[in-house]
């Protein structure tokens, strides 16, 4: 009769290896938030921030609220250490028509002018009937509105009932906005301010509670897309990850979930490591992961 062989060393190893396989890489958020609500930022409330990349440094617009809401603006030089502008004085202010202004998405051409999208009340009452404006700006800090604005309502056909965050990118030399309130709803336009609304996104999997809050990057010939969902029954936030080819259909799982999160940015690569901003506790936190954790990679 034969004996077994025992090969400990071999099967330690396949253990190992089996273990490092199936371990799945982790975000690491931040220890305190990047911009702080009652010093130096908004006196009560930041949130829904939007990141670009300008050059070598970074800046961040975003939701701020001085028991009225306006748009304001934070720095940075890594990515990591971020500065309030003129102590979160907004950029864009609340007027008389356009109130509640908030869920901010920019865009930087070409030639250096800035493009902003955002959501305002034209009754400056929370609950509903958010409308979307447009403005430019030659340095991201005085902006000028379209005299055409809205150029979305929300009664237009195939749009968001009320959107509360937009996502706006070009692409192809076409504009293409996503927004949320409630859901996520798509458009594209040829010049920023004429949309043409396609509906409702579908994504592959059905999660508990309500979708919202996206912001789309292309990456690798995609649209990825970080959004936030909200399970109702837990009382707590998800941001998730999806990739589209049309922007219209979406498949989850990009990278895993972020818990206890909300209100997203873009997603940034920065040294080799995604970053993402998103909003907790009316603060603004950041969280971090490998670069090559996104499902692509595999």
């Amino acid at each position: 009769m034969k004996r077994p062989i025992a090969i400990p060393g071999i099967l330690a190893l396949l253990l190992v290896t089996a273990s490092a396989r199936g371990a799945e890489p982790a975000w690491q958020a931040s220890s305190e938030p990047v911009v702080r609500k009652g010093r130096g930022a908004a006196a009560k409330r930041a949130r829904k921030p939007c990141v670009l990349r300008v050059g070598n440094s970074y800046r961040m617009w975003f939701e701020g609220y001085w028991g009225k809401q306006d748009i304001a603006l934070a720095e940075s030089d890594d990515g990591v250490h971020w500065r309030p502008y003129a102590h979160s004085e907004p950029v864009l202010h609340w007027t008389r028509g356009e109130g509640l202004v908030g869920g901010p998405a920019v865009l930087r051409d070409d030639r250096g002018v800035y493009h902003l999208w955002y959501t305002y009340n034209p009754e400056n009452k929370w609950g509903g009937g958010r409308m979307v404006g447009y403005a430019t700006s030659v340095d991201g800090i005085d902006w000028q509105r379209f005299r055409g604005n809205p150029v979305i309502s929300n009664t237009d056909d195939g749009v968001a009932r009320n959107p509360s965050t937009l996502s706006v990118l070009k692409h192809g030399g076409t504009y293409h906005m996503w927004m949320s309130g409630p859901g996520i709803y798509y458009a594209t336009s040829a010049n920023g301010i004429d949309w043409r609304a396609h509906g409702e996104v579908r994504l592959d999997k059905e999660f508990p509670g309500a979708i919202l809050a996206p912001k789309v990057i292309r990456h690798r010939g995609r649209f990825l897309m970080a959004f936030h969902n909200y399970d109702w029954d837990k009382r707590q936030g998800t941001l998730r990850f999806a990739t589209s080819d049309d922007g219209r259909t979406w498949t989850t799982g990009f990278l895993p979930p972020l818990e206890d999160a909300a209100g997203p940015s873009e997603l940034l690569q920065i040294d080799g490591r995604w970053h993402v901003f998103f909003t907790r506790k009316w603060q603004i936190w950041s969280a971090t992961i490998p670069a090559d954790a996104g499902a692509d990679t595999e």
